[in-house]
């Protein structure tokens, strides 16, 4: 089992299978997305909450 997912998490195992590469990426940018939206509704909240 260990073996097995350390032959998955090898790059050319990555490279060679698009669908998990793909993954990777969009939950790379679902992440930056999720960190950009959440940083604009504090300073939203924040300005609110100012005024």
């Amino acid at each position: 089992m260990l073996r097995l997912r350390q032959w998955m998490s090898r790059r050319d195992f990555k490279s060679k299978n698009p669908i998990l590469l793909a993954l990777e990426r969009h939950y790379f940018f679902a992440k930056k997305f999720a960190l950009v939206a959440l940083m604009s509704y504090l300073l939203v909240a924040n300005k609110a909450l100012l005024c």
